[in-house]
């Protein structure tokens, strides 16, 4: 409220006091009428314009207040969308690396299939155009058998560049997802057998002995009659190729261990137990404590060795160089590990597909361990399992080779003379339609001894019988007998 302060004694240190004590106007004695009047107006008037003043600076900071709440809400939501931009952006980045990586390989891949391509399809061309172009300028001064052998060379290279035609065409049909896949049951020991005798007669000329051993008369599988002879006939052509002298046999069997695999441990109990397991569930379980032991059987036969188990708990000291070492002598190889329970799995890698806490015990593990065999193998454990082997006393396969046999493109190195060599498709097509199928292929060999190839395929079993079927077949009731039976039901 504004103050007026009038005195009589309206001298300079009167007014200073009056106006230090906070007194908006002095009006001294006498004082006229007027200017009394003019002067309270002017002092309420201020007070108004002050109080209209600091309502507006109110209203002002308010508006300041909400607009920097606001522009902190705003930036709050600029830095949200920036971060989620730099991740964006950082997701892209890594995309188009991928994409960056898959196309590079896809040109590799490419230039590969163009080189082989053009390699393999050169050099049958060539020679059938060199030895058509004899026998057309010099059939009168040729011999007939020199003919013929000539038209033999023809129709042999004739039938190199339709594999080749056939394999790329197949190749490309399965990785569009384009391929024709049928499903029926077929006799898998017919199969066998046919295929063995259209080859009975290149196999005579080679002087190689053909063995057929078929421990079954008769299996059924689901698949494609002519996709597993296709299989085969793949198999069997690979064995005579390598095959200079000696034998080629074909074995038929169910294999009720139909997967194999390796134990790292020094614990005797834990491999026991393990062992058991594994046996239930049709798998034979080889168990080594030492890595050298272990590795000595992965160089044999490691293509017929299905998943790997590193014990942890009891080779922790050395279990990112034991896990190293198989993995760089079988990229591919399943493996998984086993560790204490509570205790932290200090060798995770993208490689290892699984892990077994201890203690195992069959009642507790072996519904998950069934469940682990599944994801690693692409498999679920089935004690029906046909398998077929074809076996030569070949060549063999470097053991550095093995992991390699059934990539894309890939030709085994060999300092041996080859009569043929391929585009490195056929093993690639055989594991595409087999696995189709649910069954996996693998090969075990000895470097100058020989190789084994292994096709496993689920035997597809027949329905069992109704109970009135087995009372009529064993003569308890007759069809008439049970049919009046069943009405009075």
């Amino acid at each position: 409220m504004p103050v007026i302060v009038l005195t009589a004694e309206n001298n300079t240190e009167n007014r200073m006091r009056a106006l230090g004590e906070g007194a908006k106007d002095i009006i001294g004695k006498p004082f006229d009428r007027n200017e009394t009047l003019k002067r309270i107006h002017n002092a309420l008037e201020s007070r108004l314009l002050h109080k209209r003043l600091m309502e507006q600076n109110h209203d002002l900071d308010v508006i300041v207040q909400e607009r920097t709440k606001e522009l902190l809400l705003e930036k709050q939501r600029l830095k949200a969308l920036n971060d989620n931009l730099e991740d964006l952006v950082s997701e892209r980045t890594e995309d188009l690396q991928k994409a960056n990586e898959q196309l590079a390989q896809v040109n590799n891949t490419m230039s590969e299939l163009v080189s082989i391509v053009s390699h393999e399809l050169r050099t049958p061309l060539t020679a059938i155009k060199s030895f058509a172009e004899i026998l057309r300028d010099e059939a009168d001064n040729l011999e007939r058998e020199e003919q013929e052998n000539f038209l033999n060379i023809i129709d042999k290279e004739s039938d190199r560049l339709t594999r080749l035609i056939s394999d790329l065409l197949d190749l490309q049909k399965i990785q569009a997802g384009k391929m024709v896949w049928k499903s029926e049951a077929i006799d898998i020991v017919k199969v066998v057998k046919d295929t063995a005798e259209l080859f009975s007669p290149a196999l005579a000329n080679k002087n190689l002995e053909l063995n057929v051993s078929c421990e079954i008369d008769s299996a059924t599988i689901l698949g494609d009659n002519d996709k597993i002879i296709q299989v085969l006939s793949n198999l069997l052509s690979n064995a005579m190729k390598f095959t200079e002298s000696g034998s080629i046999s074909i074995e038929l069997k169910r294999n009720n261990q139909w997967a194999n695999a390796i134990l790292l441990s020094s614990d005797t109990e834990t491999a026991k137990t393990l062992a058991d397991i594994f046996s239930e569930l049709q798998i034979q379980l080889i168990h080594f404590d030492t890595i050298e032991t272990a590795m000595d059987r992965l160089n044999c036969d490691g293509g017929n060795i299905h998943m790997a188990i590193v014990d942890l708990s009891t080779t922790e000291a050395h279990a990112v160089s034991h896990l190293d070492t198989i993995r760089k002598l079988r990229p591919a190889l399943p493996m998984a590990t086993i560790i204490n329970s509570g205790a932290e799995d200090k060798c995770q890698s993208s490689s290892i597909m699984g892990t077994i806490k201890k203690p195992i015990r069959p009642e507790t593990n072996t519904a998950f361990i069934e469940s682990l065999v599944t994801n690693l193998l692409g498999i679920a454990p089935n004690a029906n399992m046909i398998d077929i082997a074809v076996i030569d006393s070949g060549i063999g396969i470097p053991p550095e080779e093995l992991p390699k046999v059934f990539m894309q493109f890939h030709q085994i190195d060999s300092s041996q003379k080859r009569e043929h060599r391929g585009t490195g498709l056929g093993l690639t097509i055989c594991k595409e339609i087999i696995e189709h199928y649910g069954g996996k292929i693998c090969v075990e060999s000895r470097l100058g001894e020989g190789s084994s190839f292994h096709l496993l395929l689920p035997q597809l079993l027949e329905a069992k019988k109704k109970l009135g079927e087995i009372l009529i077949e064993k003569g308890i009731v007759t069809e008439k007998q049970l049919s009046e039976a069943l009405k009075q039901q």
